[in-house]
């Protein structure tokens, strides 16, 4: 005889166990039919246009994967590498360049696929500062939050030190807090312009910079084969030699230049941070990671070993320039080449 008088429905069978009580069943049908009601809500959301708001955050979807390929890419990197290197490769020398930048490539590389994973997994508003609060703790979710913000502000704060000081060679009139100002309001302006403005932004300028970096590793295989005019002999890896791999400070070289790596990679994980405005992160997210990796190859790895092949470790410009625009080794190497007329350009 069933119990309190109710007879098990097949469904009830099929389901398992004994029968809630009312007040539980009331509830787990609710719970059902908003985990369905959200389910239909994110697959409607990710089928349509970039007019969709995410249902989760708020945040607009506008991003396309062509924009979040291009930032994994390329994206966020300015003169702190370019014009930083130079700091990196005086204490440590080409080789410890090489090392720190492989080492530290692999760190960020296996961080990159996990973030990834659960990126894609969870692709809601505020990336891995909301993941270590669902995967860990509140308390640790406001560490990672503000230790996020101030690596930001410290970097962004370089970022425009550096720029506004290569801007003053053009303008020495101009004060560096005024070129400053300049480039605050009108950055500032462009955030207003929508993610798409910003998406596309981006993507161009990130190619601009592939093939910035192209060109620049093709001529350091020139200048390295002694296929410039005027050249006399090749250079091959000379600077290996004199002043040395290491630029004779051993390990402690090597130490410090992790540091300037560390800093120079800060950036990889604006795919993450973006994935909430991609139109469809489910797809967009792991082809904008399997980038990375060839971000950390191309990028950094070929950076490196091209500015340690045509700038020597001990060259004064490093430190000594008239300008942060002459303590690139891009510029210096230029400069070794006999092509002085062009280095400000650079």
């Amino acid at each position: 005889m069933p119990m309190f008088g109710r007879r098990r429905s097949d469904g009830d069978k099929l389901a398992g166990g004994q029968l809630p009580a009312d007040g539980a069943s009331t509830e787990s049908t609710t719970t059902r039919r908003r985990d369905t009601a959200r389910l239909t809500t994110a697959h409607a959301f990710e089928a349509s246009d970039s007019s969709t708001m995410d249902p989760d955050s708020g945040v607009k979807r506008g991003l396309k994967n062509r924009h979040l390929s291009m930032m994994a890419l390329a994206g966020i990197i300015g003169p702190g590498l370019l014009v930083g290197a130079g700091g990196a490769l005086k204490n440590g020398g080409p080789a410890s360049l090489l090392i720190g930048f492989g080492l530290i490539g692999i760190i960020a590389f296996a961080i990159m696929q996990s973030l990834g994973e659960l990126t894609t997994l969870f692709p809601g508003g505020g990336s891995f500062v909301s993941l270590a609060e669902r995967m860990v703790d509140k308390s640790f979710s406001v560490a990672v939050g503000w230790n996020y913000f101030i690596i930001w502000a410290a970097v962004l704060a370089n970022e425009y030190n550096v720029v506004c000081s290569i801007l003053t060679y053009w303008a020495p009139k101009v004060p560096l807090w005024g070129f400053f100002l300049i480039l605050w309001f009108l950055f500032s302006g462009f955030q207003l312009l929508g993610v798409e403005a910003f998406g596309e932004a981006e993507f161009w300028l990130a190619l601009f910079k592939i093939l910035g970096l192209t060109a620049y590793f093709i001529w350091s295989i020139a200048y390295a084969a002694g296929g410039l005019i005027g050249q006399t002999e090749p250079l091959g890896f000379r600077y290996w030699h004199d002043p040395g791999a290491f630029n004779n400070n051993g390990f402690r070289g090597v130490a410090s230049v992790f540091v300037f790596c560390s800093t120079f990679y800060s950036g990889v994980e604006s795919v993450a941070v973006a994935a909430t405005e991609t139109r469809n992160p489910g797809v967009a997210v792991p082809q904008a990671i399997r980038q990375v990796f060839w971000r950390i190859i191309f990028v950094y790895m070929g950076s490196a070993l091209f500015f340690g092949m045509t700038c020597p470790a001990n060259a004064d410009g490093l430190v000594n320039g008239g300008a942060k625009a002459l303590q690139s080794p891009m510029t210096i190497a230029i400069q070794n080449a006999g092509w002085q007329g062009g280095t400000p350009s650079l």
